[in-house]
Order: C-alpha cells, then sequence, then structure tokens
C-alpha cells in the first residue's frame, strides 16, 4: 500500500485502476489483499433458485425468467452461473 499523495492527500487515479482508502495506522498493518469473488465480474452468481428452475441473467445483470412459451432469443447469458450461448 502507498499514498497517492503526500498525508493522504486527495490525487487523480490512473484509468484501469483502483485504490482502497485507510487510516494510515491501518494501512501500516496491512501484509496483503485477495479478491474473493469472480475477478472478472466482482459478482457472486447464485447456482440455483429454491425453487429448482434455472436462474438466468443477461450480460448486463438483468434477471430473466424464461419459459416453454417464452423462449431465450439467441445471445450469451449466465444460467446457474455458467455462461451459455444460444443460437
Amino acid at each position: 500500500f502507498y499514498w497517492g499523495s503526500p498525508e493522504g492527500g486527495p490525487f487523480t487515479n490512473q484509468a484501469g485502476k483502483d485504490y482502497l482508502a485507510l487510516p494510515a495506522d491501518v494501512a501500516a498493518q496491512v501484509k496483503g489483499s485477495s479478491l474473493t469473488k469472480d475477478p472478472q465480474t466482482g459478482c457472486i452468481l447464485p447456482t440455483q433458485s429454491s425453487e429448482g428452475t434455472p436462474v438466468v441473467y443477461t450480460l448486463t445483470g438483468i434477471r430473466l425468467y424464461p419459459t416453454a412459451q417464452r423462449p431465450l432469443s439467441p445471445g450469451i447469458y449466465v444460467i446457474n452461473g455458467q455462461k451459455v450461448l444460444i443460437k
């Protein structure tokens, strides 16, 4: 960990980078960090709904409720935590 500017003042962060603001005494004790979620999306995806029906999301995070009368259109979906291509 490092200061973006002296004494923890404001600074401009580079695109594609992130930071964690911590008090100096806490930052001095940090030995490392880890990401516990999916590193590509930062999301924890549900595996299956409580009713046993598939859980379906678009890539933008919108939950869908497909039925036999209204099947999924062609595209890429997240179904039960797996990315699936529907042709």
